[in-house]
């Protein structure tokens, strides 16, 4: 009997596009948001959309290459925008939220290296940015996005041209 081939993928937006067409209702990640029990799932084509609506509004932001530095706490949120900026070609600077009404030098040397043009956030970290960022003018003056408030139509959104040479991530 012969093995099917598998499929071969050149860049993640390939392959999640592929698996969100063939396995759309299939879940791809689940989030404990307690640590135990209170599940929040997310399938293949949840992330795929997501993605795509995130990318819409980073190509109308800029173009492929541009960084974008992802402020998150732990959960799904934080995976659609790391996908978002796949999809959209740019690079991501994921880092952690910082903390309330403090100067967080590692922060700002992660800002002041990556040059990012966006702050891509979740909607309670928006919010609350003011009291996080009052110590940090550079932070303060950045274009700010909660991406789980963004609602476009993910049809708009068209493939970059990126390849498995493009940088997707800096990771500090």
């Amino acid at each position: 009997m012969t093995q099917p081939k598998p499929h071969t993928f050149i860049t993640l937006v390939d392959m999640l596009r592929q698996r969100a067409s063939s396995s759309p209702e299939k879940t791809l990640y689940i989030f404990l948001a307690d640590g135990e029990t209170d599940e929040r799932p997310l399938t293949y084509v949840q992330l795929d959309q997501r993605a795509r609506q995130i990318a819409l509004l980073l190509q109308e932001q800029g173009s492929v290459g541009d960084r974008a530095l992802l402020l998150y706490p732990p959960g799904l949120d934080y995976i659609a925008a790391f996908f978002g900026c796949l999809y959209a070609g740019w690079i991501a600077v994921p880092s952690y939220p910082p903390r309330r009404n403090r100067h967080d030098a590692r922060l700002q040397a992660i800002m002041d290296d990556a040059q990012a043009k966006v702050v891509l956030t979740d909607s309670d970290t928006y919010e609350d940015r003011q009291s996080r960022i009052d110590h940090m003018p550079d932070l303060a003056a950045m274009h700010w996005i909660a991406v789980d408030t963004v609602s476009n139509d993910p049809d708009g959104w068209q493939m970059p041209d990126i390849s498995p040479q493009n940088i997707a991530f800096l990771q500090y």
